[in-house]
């Protein structure tokens, strides 16, 4: 059997070397694959538990079968050299395997984690354990077959571990017939195991800004940016530094960083570029000189600064230089450059400048051409808004208190009008901010009056119109003293208005009596009164106006008075003159109704007393225990103004029942047939007399007296 198989690995050993480029060194960092033969690999006889194969030129793997003629287990186990710090990002296990005879078997490439047994000396008593398998192949012919495993993950792990050995066993999971071996290459043999890695290799970088030699303005933004490449891998980021100070961190390409505020000196930089197994190159360093800028600053005019077009600016700048002199400074609206001046001090006249908004800066330049550019100051040459106060009109008169609608027309050509503000000399009395542009000034007292409109743009320039003056008189005084507000009258009513009237700067003419805006009448003289008559029921609102001697008037506060259809009442339970026995308990009932409104209530009476309340129809009221006597019953109606009828009164007399003793014949008197029988009664009625008196046989009526 071994020499069959030495012939088939003699057969194919120059297949193999033209498959594999072999290598014998370990720890070599490369990007092309590296082959690794194995530092150990032997098999061990579960039969011959103390025999060494460490130098045969094979693997034997197979299951023991015990009985007369008993077979051996064999177990294999193969080590491998990995020391080498690079990582690994590929790596592959080639075996080359046979059967012994004609039939399948299957094994367990598998995990020893005991890296310390050695070739010469492991046996079936001193092997190490065999652990987790990795992977399950099968074997099914006598011919040489390559089986090829992706362990990349396992020897990493390894690695990661802390181990710079990797150890596999083979163990067999399945054969045909206990004849049947898996013969594997040993590495004494041409069908060596191999362990071909893929090491990672550093990546590529450089720094391509800035460059070499270049000179930057202190404190200023310098940008660092660097080219980086990995063949094996990626670029997961690219430090920049500044001697062995890190500056910053791109993580993704292009790797660029701003570095900011950079003060004056000499500076050494590098880029480092690192993949995506962590190996890292450093650039070359690339030498920068940071020199300290002119200081410049525009000190006049002032940002936000105002003016009125055509405007003449003065532009004045002061600047210095600490480490050299300032050579020159420009003066600029925006990019375009306005003048400039080679000596101190630094000042420039800008005529004839137009309405608009304008960006002026300052740049200073020292001896060795660096510039600063100064901050900006912003400013605004406007046009001012166009004003005029269009209401009232100069001369007006107007009755005080008055109330005045101020209006002015406002414009501006090259903006906006952001505000209209209303004086009376120089007391601001309100301001609109939107068009039209008016304010209305009320409970303006007598007196004479100048009135002004200043209208503002929406940059703060402002014009004032030219005055307008008016005149407030005083109006009469007049208040409607009767009839006072809220009175409820009854229809049809007679209204007496009663008006006090007075002017402080003239005399009453007259007082008007108004309902709405009907003339009911008018008083010329002290006290002003007036008598309306036959109102009819509804609402109404009066009012006074009174006059004085220039024609003026004044209307008084109105007064709302209801005149209303008092509510039909009729008590039509019980009727009038009814008698009924005491104690007497009986239904009073009233019908109620209102033209003009509801019936809120209809209240019951015993003369002047209240007996009872109804709310809704019917109106009712049960009036129990009534004593005996005379009783004079009303009902009162209310609508829902509060107006109320009282109805006609009705009698009702309440009587006490008369007493009857019959008092012969005796009880069980007994008489002969045929019998005269004399009745006799005693009756009695205490608020009244006997009318008569009926004799009774059982129901059967018999005479009376």
């Amino acid at each position: 059997m071994v020499k069959q198989i030495l012939n088939v690995f003699v057969q194919h050993a120059r297949l193999l070397c033209s498959m594999l480029i072999l290598s014998t060194a370990s720890g070599v960092t490369s990007a092309a694959p590296i082959t690794l033969n194995p530092v150990a690999d032997s098999f061990v006889n579960s039969i011959n538990t103390g025999t060494n194969y460490g130098s045969n030129i094979y693997l034997v793997t197979h299951i023991g079968n015990g009985g007369w003629f008993p077979t051996p287990t064999n177990l294999s186990y193969i080590k491998f050299d990995l020391s080498s710090t690079t990582p690994v990002i590929d790596a592959r296990l080639y075996l080359y395997s046979t059967l012994s005879a004609a039939g399948y078997a299957t094994a367990t490439l598998a995990d020893v984690s005991d890296t310390s047994w050695s070739e010469s000396t492991i046996t079936w008593a001193n092997k190490p354990a065999i652990g987790s398998g990795l992977a399950v192949f099968s074997v099914t012919s006598t011919n040489v077959a390559t089986f090829s495993f992706d362990i990349t993950g396992y020897v990493n792990s390894k690695r990661a571990g802390g181990n710079t050995a990797v150890s596999l066993g083979l163990y067999p999971s399945s054969q045909s017939a206990s004849t049947i071996y898996i013969n594997s290459g040993s590495r004494e043999s041409a069908y060596s195991p191999k362990l071909v890695v893929t090491f990672d290799e550093p990546p590529t970088v450089s720094l391509a800004s800035p460059v070499t030699g270049a000179v930057y303005a202190a404190s200023t933004a310098i940008s660092l940016s660097a080219n980086a490449s990995d063949n094996t891998g990626t670029v997961s980021k690219v430090e920049f530094y500044n001697g062995t100070t890190l500056l910053g961190t791109a993580t993704t390409a292009p790797f660029a960083y701003t570095w900011t505020n950079v003060p004056a000196g000499s500076y050494t930089l590098t880029a480092k570029a690192y993949d995506n197994y962590n190996l890292s190159a450093t650039s070359t360093a690339v030498t920068i000189t940071v020199e300290q800028a002119p200081t410049v600053a525009l000190t006049s005019p002032a940002n936000g600064a105002l003016y009125v077009a055509p405007a003449t600016l003065s532009l004045t700048a002061s600047a210095a230089d600490s480490d050299g002199s300032v050579s020159k400074v420009e003066f600029y609206n925006g990019a375009t450059l306005l003048g400039q001046l080679t000596t101190a001090p630094y000042a420039y006249t800008w005529n004839n400048v137009a309405a608009g908004n304008y960006t002026l800066s300052a740049k200073a330049y020292d001896n060795l051409g660096i510039s600063t550019l100064s901050s900006s100051v912003a400013i605004t040459v406007d046009q001012p808004p166009a004003v005029s106060l269009t209401s009232p009109a100069n001369g007006a008169v107007v009755v005080a208190p008055a109330t005045l609608t101020l209006t002015a027309n406002a414009a501006d050509s090259d903006g906006t009008v952001s505000k209209v503000e209303f004086y009376n000399g120089v007391t601001l009395l309100g301001t609109a901010t939107t068009a039209p542009y008016t304010y209305a000034w009320s409970n303006v007292a007598a007196g004479n009056y100048t009135l002004t409109a200043k209208a503002y743009d929406n940059l703060g320039a402002s014009t004032t119109s030219s005055p307008v003056a008016i005149n407030v008189d005083q109006t009469p005084m007049v208040s409607l003293t009767a009839p006072v507000s809220g009175a409820v009258l009854a229809a049809p009513a007679a209204i007496v208005f009663n008006a006090t009237a007075t002017d402080s700067d003239g005399t009453v003419t007259k007082v008007e009596f108004y309902s709405g805006t009907t003339l009911l009448g008018l008083s010329t003289a002290p006290p002003y009164t007036f008598t309306w008559s036959n109102v009819p029921g509804g609402s109404y609102s009066l009012t006074a106006m009174a006059y004085d001697n220039l024609g003026i008037s004044a209307t008084s506060l109105p007064v709302a008075i209801t005149v209303e259809q008092a509510p039909s009442v009729s008590l039509t339970s019980p009727v009038n003159g009814a008698v009924v026995v005491a104690p007497a308990t009986m239904t009073l009932t009233a019908d109620a109704a209102d033209s003009d409104g509801t019936i809120n209530k209809v209240e019951f009476y015993n003369g002047a007393t209240l007996v009872g309340t109804a709310t809704t129809a019917p109106y009712t009221y049960a009036w129990s225990n009534v004593a005996a006597g005379n009783y004079t019953l009303k009902a009162k109606a209310y609508d829902d103004l509060g107006v109320s009828t009282m109805s006609s009164s009705v009698s009702l007399i309440v009587n006490q029942p008369p007493t009857v003793t019959l008092v012969s014949p005796t009880e069980g008197a007994s008489y002969y047939d045929p019998a005269t029988i004399m009745l006799t009664a005693n009756a009695a009625d205490s608020d009244g007399m006997i009318a008569r008196v009926e004799f009774y046989w059982g129901g059967n009526y018999i005479g009376q007296v």
